[in-house]
C-alpha cells in the first residue's frame, strides 16, 4: 500500500473503484497509512438501511474528526433501502436534516425496496439538498397520498384480480393521518421549489399515473431519463408517463425507455418532442414506423441503442432481382453456394465479389425507394458515431449492414495475416499478385476495379447459423460511414 500514497488521487480513484467495500474495510486494519488512503473510498457510497446504521455512523462522526472530515468531502453517493417493516423515519424531515448535516457533498440519492414510496415525501425530501443531481429507484412502487388509482381496473393482463389494491401499509398509512395532515403534504409539495436533480433513472419501479406525473412536475431541470423495465399493473401508466415527461421536462437529451406496454404512438411522439436535442436515445422498436421517426426527428444523436421487439417488418423489401441489387436472399444464396456464377467468381473461402458496376446498381437502386428503418437512420443522422442493434434477428437486418460488417471482418484477418504469410486475392479474373506489407485501409467508396467480401465469420454469418436467428451488432464511426458511403 505505501506505493500508492505517491500516485496521484486520479489513479487511487481508477483502481480503489474496482475493490469491493468488504476489501476496503480490511485494508483499513492494516497500518494508519492505509487507513487514510482508504477511508475516502470506503466511505464514497454509504447505505443505510435500519436505525442501527445511522446510529452507529454518527458516533463515529461525532468521535473522529477524519471521518467527519471524509465523509463530508468524499461522500457523494447515499442508498437508502427499506427493510423493515416501518420505514416513514427514512424520508422524514429529520432524516433529511441529519443526511444534510452530515454529508454536503451529496450528489447521487438511492431509493431502493421501498413497497410504497409517496412522492409528497421525496419531493419533500429532496428540498433538502441543492447539489443532488442524481436520482435512483429501484424496486420501488411510486403512490400519491390521494391518488384515485388505488381503486381503478387493472390491465387486461391481470383478469384474475379485478381492482389494483396497495399494499397494506399505504392504508394504514392513510389511516394513521388525519384529513388535514393528508392537505398538508398535498401543499408542501406543490409549494415546495423545484428539485436541482438533471439525472433520473427508474429501474423495475411501479406507479401511477398521478404519482408520476406529480413527481415530474417538479422535476423540470431533467436532462438524462432512464425508465427501466417493471411491473406496473396500472392500466396505461407507463404510456401516462411518457406524456407527463413531455410536459413537464423540456431539456432532456439524454432518454432511454425500456417500459413495457408503452403505447408505440406515444413513443414516436416523444421522440419528435425531444428529437432535435437528443443526443443518447436507446428505445425498444417493434415496427420500422418507429425507426423512420429517428431518422426524422433525431439528426443529433450521437448513441442509439435499438432493441428489436419480435421482428420489426420494413415498409420496403428487398427484392431479390437480377439487376445487380445484393438483398438478404442473395447473400443467403451465396453463403449456401446455391448460386450458379463461374467457378472464378467462388473460391474455397466462399468469397464473391462486387465490381464497380453491381455497386453502381446497388447505389441507383437504394436511391429509386425511400429509406426508411435502419439504412435511413445511418444516412439521416450524420453525427452519429455508435449505434447498437440487439436482439436483432438476421431476416431483419438490412444486407448493406450485412455486406459492410463481412468486408470489415475481412479487412481486420488480412490485417492479421499479412505479416504471417503471403496474401493472395481473388477477383473475376483469378488470383492476384502478393499484396505490399505496408497497405492502407480499404473502404467501400467503390473507386477500385474490384472489391472482395467474403461470407465466412464465426461471429456474423457462420455456416451453422440460422437466418430466423437473432444477434447483437455494434456499429462503430468507421463501420456507419462505410454504410453511407454504399448510398454515395
Amino acid at each position: 500500500m505505501h506505493f500508492l500514497a505517491n500516485l496521484p488521487y486520479e489513479i487511487h480513484d481508477t483502481i480503489f473503484a474496482y475493490i469491493p467495500q468488504s476489501t476496503l474495510a480490511q485494508l483499513c486494519f492494516l497500518d494508519h497509512q492505509s487507513y487514510t488512503l482508504c477511508l475516502p473510498h470506503l466511505y464514497r457510497h454509504v447505505r443505510i438501511s435500519i436505525r442501527r446504521q445511522a446510529l452507529q455512523l454518527e458516533n463515529g462522526l461525532r468521535r473522529s474528526s477524519l471521518l467527519r472530515q471524509v465523509v463530508e468531502k468524499h461522500t457523494k453517493h447515499l442508498t437508502l433501502t427499506s427493510s423493515q417493516s416501518s420505514f416513514q423515519w427514512l424520508i422524514s424531515n429529520a432524516q433529511a436534516d441529519w443526511c444534510r448535516r452530515w454529508m454536503p457533498s451529496l450528489s447521487a440519492l438511492t431509493f431502493c425496496d421501498f413497497s410504497v414510496l409517496p412522492v409528497e415525501r421525496v419531493s419533500s425530501f429532496l428540498t433538502h439538498f441543492v447539489s443532488l443531481q442524481n436520482l435512483c429507484f429501484r424496486y420501488c412502487n411510486l403512490v400519491c397520498l390521494d391518488q384515485p388509482e388505488a381503486f381503478v381496473p387493472m390491465a387486461s393482463e391481470h383478469p384474475i384480480i379485478g381492482i389494483y389494491q396497495l399494499p397494506a401499509s399505504y392504508y394504514y398509512h392513510q389511516n394513521d393521518n388525519s384529513n388535514n395532515n393528508i392537505d398538508d403534504n398535498i401543499s408542501t409539495i406543490s409549494s415546495a421549489p423545484p428539485s436541482s436533480v438533471s439525472c433520473l433513472r427508474l429501474d423495475w419501479t411501479d406507479f401511477s399515473p398521478t404519482a408520476i406525473d406529480s413527481f415530474l412536475h417538479k422535476m423540470p431541470g431533467l436532462t438524462r431519463v432512464f425508465l427501466g423495465a417493471n411491473h406496473n399493473r396500472t392500466a396505461n401508466a407507463n404510456t401516462m408517463a411518457l406524456e407527463a415527461l413531455m410536459q413537464h421536462c423540456p431539456l432532456i437529451n439524454t432518454l432511454k425507455i425500456a417500459l413495457q406496454q408503452a403505447c408505440p404512438i406515444t413513443l414516436r411522439k416523444l421522440i419528435t418532442h425531444y428529437g432535435p436535442q437528443l443526443l443518447q436515445l436507446d428505445i425498444q422498436c417493434q415496427d420500422s414506423t418507429t425507426l423512420k421517426t429517428v431518422a426524422k426527428h433525431a439528426k443529433r444523436v450521437e448513441w442509439l441503442a435499438i432493441h428489436a421487439i419480435g421482428t420489426i417488418q420494413q415498409q420496403q423489401e428487398d427484392s431479390d432481382n437480377d439487376d445487380g441489387t445484393w438483398s438478404l436472399n442473395r447473400i443467403k444464396e451465396d453463403d449456401n453456394g446455391d448460386d450458379g456464377d463461374d467457378d472464378d467468381h467462388r473460391n474455397s473461402n466462399r468469397n464473391f465479389t462486387l465490381n464497380r458496376t453491381t455497386a453502381a446498381a446497388y447505389a441507383n437502386e437504394r436511391k429509386r425507394i425511400e429509406l426508411d428503418g435502419i439504412e435511413g437512420i445511418v444516412q439521416q443522422c450524420h453525427q452519429l458515431i455508435r449505434m447498437d442493434m440487439i436482439g436483432w434477428g438476421f431476416c431483419a437486418i438490412p444486407s448493406v449492414i450485412l455486406l459492410v460488417m463481412a468486408h470489415r471482418q475481412k479487412q481486420q484477418r488480412q490485417q492479421q495475416q499479412q505479416q504471417q504469410r503471403p496474401y493472395f486475392f481473388f477477383s473475376n479474373r483469378g488470383c492476384g499478385g502478393t499484396m505490399p506489407t505496408k497497405t492502407t485501409r480499404m473502404g467501400l467508396t467503390w473507386n477500385k476495379a474490384t472489391t472482395t467480401i467474403h461470407l465466412d465469420s464465426p461471429i456474423l454469418l457462420s455456416p451453422a447459423a440460422s437466418w430466423s436467428e437473432k444477434t447483437s451488432l455494434a456499429l462503430d464511426r468507421e463501420t456507419l460511414a462505410d454504410i453511407r458511403n454504399m448510398f454515395a
